[in-house]
């Protein structure tokens, strides 16, 4: 990943503490030269980058492998006066997970899936207008995104 996106921080998945004076731990290690033992120890990280899209959405899908990762795009979906549902920039946009179907990324399967982030809480009939525009269908229940 560290090549895919170079000058990308990486930082630890899940918060981790000094266990003498419980400040939080930064991940400090620089991603591209460490061994890969010392890496394993490290495990698992995290990283939000920001990209041009269609710069490393290849690289990306490689590096990612079996793992799970995902790539969003925010935006705003268009108004539809009709079901009173407008766009707002802060919470829409679209994300594609990759070995994953849950946005808390639970439990890896062996699938992608895509999410179309609509407001705050998950408009569903939104997402279900969206959808059917594109020619798809949505195959599940809200969740709560970004």
């Amino acid at each position: 990943m560290a090549a895919a996106l170079p000058g990308a921080g990486f930082d630890y998945a899940d918060a981790r503490v000094d266990p003498v004076t419980g400040d939080f731990l930064e991940f400090g290690l620089d991603i591209g030269t460490a061994e890969h033992s010392v890496l394993e120890a490290e495990l698992p990280l995290s990283v939000l980058h920001y990209v041009a899209p269609g710069t490393v959405e290849r690289r990306f899908v490689e590096a990612v492998g079996r793992g799970i990762a995902s790539i969003g795009l925010p935006g705003r979906w268009p108004d539809d006066p009709e079901t009173d549902s407008y766009g707002v920039s802060k919470y829409d946009g679209v994300e594609v997970l990759f070995n994953c179907d849950d946005l808390n990324w639970s439990q890896r399967t062996d699938h992608h899936t895509v999410f179309a982030h609509v407001d705050k809480w998950g408009d569903l009939p939104r997402a279900r207008g969206l959808a059917t525009y594109l020619g798809s269908t949505v195959l599940g229940e809200a969740q709560c995104g970004w």
